[in-house]
């Protein structure tokens, strides 16, 4: 493994076993089929886990479910450990649910060599991608994609990389096997500042991006931008002319203009989901914060930085309009690795992060979540130390499944 993709490697995510307060364990639920990630196939832990539906294959009662992770760990031949295996910056599965219950099968690429590399490959070895959410319109697979400079660690969290866009990546044939898939890339975005990633969807005549900014304190406020589905039907190499943004007047413009977009969500997260409940006419947004943040901040460069302390918070934002207003945050869930009585907390370097639901796997009057757990480097630590304990620990890196029931007041009116 590069020195680079040690350094990377320390930011992915751990799931150790736990039982949080008021969880139902999912081992032993009488559903057919509930999403587990297992090491299996030379696949060896990956982070993100946002989740897509794809299309329904013909006679089929259900489609198959693509699961989106990034920095991921694979091995070509059996390994009681990751000590050895290969460190890619993304992985994918693909999950169906049969009469034997939840199944999924990872896939990554191989160069000419025969070595491992991402998935979704940029091509270079800076930037690189990280998918995070997609949609479906049209039969077509559209992902997006983070694109990921390495540099020196910074910020609250010692993160050692940069993002410097956003590309778009249209699968015309995702029926297909994955090595047969048809690509295009576009253009969403090139901006530095903020990233139309969060989450993504389909709604009426337009794809709907939640949006995060990177501000200098370290916030991540998220507003709202969106694309006519008639561009990504014409699919230019470029789309970002073709963004608008909801202003602060609630109005939308055209342009990706963080800088004078309505702030919906004030707190911090890039990662989350953002999910529709016929059943309950709402929209329901889910999301973690690695880091304690306020939910009082206006969004801005002056509001204050956020806490260092890790956050054992999941919360839940709901509204009628995906414009808003949303709803302020709603304790949905704490984390168990960050409770005092779990062994995980002992560990000063244990981070949580990526909460998001999926929603086909959700039921009615419950959450179907994820989320995934990170040994960090603090400043100053050693950190091939944080990798060998990372690459030992088999009990670490793999999405953590929840299934919560509502909270109060939430449900249907």
């Amino acid at each position: 493994m590069s020195p680079k993709g040690i350094v990377s490697a320390l930011l992915l995510l751990t799931s150790l076993l736990g039982c949080a307060h008021g969880e139902r364990p999912l081992d032993n639920q009488p559903t057919p089929c509930v999403p587990s990630f297992p090491y299996a196939n030379g696949w060896l832990g990956g982070d993100a886990a946002y989740s897509v539906n794809l299309p329904t294959e013909p006679d089929a009662e259900r489609g198959a479910t693509l699961w989106l992770f990034g920095d991921s760990f694979v091995a070509e031949q059996a390994l009681p450990n990751r000590v050895g295996a290969s460190f890619i910056h993304n992985s994918i599965g693909l999950s169906r649910c049969t009469h034997r219950g939840f199944e999924i099968t990872y896939y990554w690429r191989h160069d000419e060599a025969g070595e491992p590399r991402a998935f979704f490959d940029s091509g270079n070895a800076t930037p690189y991608w990280w998918p995070l959410d997609g949609f479906v319109h049209a039969g077509a697979l559209y992902v997006g994609l983070l694109e990921v400079n390495t540099a020196p660690p910074e910020d609250t969290l010692q993160l050692p990389f940069r993002l410097s866009g956003v590309k778009l990546m249209r699968i015309s044939n995702p029926l297909a096997a994955p090595d047969e898939w048809n690509v295009e890339v576009s253009t969403l975005s090139r901006s530095r500042r903020a990233f139309p990633a969060s989450s993504m969807l389909v709604a009426g005549e337009y794809a709907y991006f939640f949006s995060f900014s990177e501000l200098r304190n370290g916030r991540q406020p998220r507003f709202l931008s969106r694309l006519a589905l008639e561009a990504l039907e014409l699919f230019p190499d470029d789309l970002s002319p073709h963004l608008e943004t909801l202003l602060e007047s609630e109005l939308w413009a055209a342009g990706f203009q963080p800088d004078r977009a309505q702030i919906l969500m004030n707190d911090n997260a890039s990662e989350m989901s953002v999910e529709h409940h016929p059943d309950l006419g709402r929209w329901l947004a889910v999301y973690g914060s690695p880091v304690q943040t306020s939910d009082t901040d206006d969004g801005s460069e002056t509001s204050p930085t956020a806490s260092v302390n890790p956050s054992d918070d999941v919360y839940l934002r709901v509204a009628e309009r995906l414009e808003g207003p949303w709803s302020d945050r709603i304790p949905l869930f704490r984390i168990p690795e960050l409770q005092p009585e779990h062994p995980a907390s002992r560990d000063p370097n244990t981070i949580c992060y990526a909460a998001k639901e999926h929603g086909a796997f959700s039921r009615p009057g419950e959450l179907l979540i994820t989320y995934v757990c990170n040994l960090r480097t603090h400043q100053g630590q050693d950190p091939w130390a944080i990798l060998e304990r990372l690459a030992r620990r088999m009990d670490l890196y793999r999405p953590r499944p929840v299934l919560l029931p509502l909270p109060d007041g939430v449900g249907a009116r």
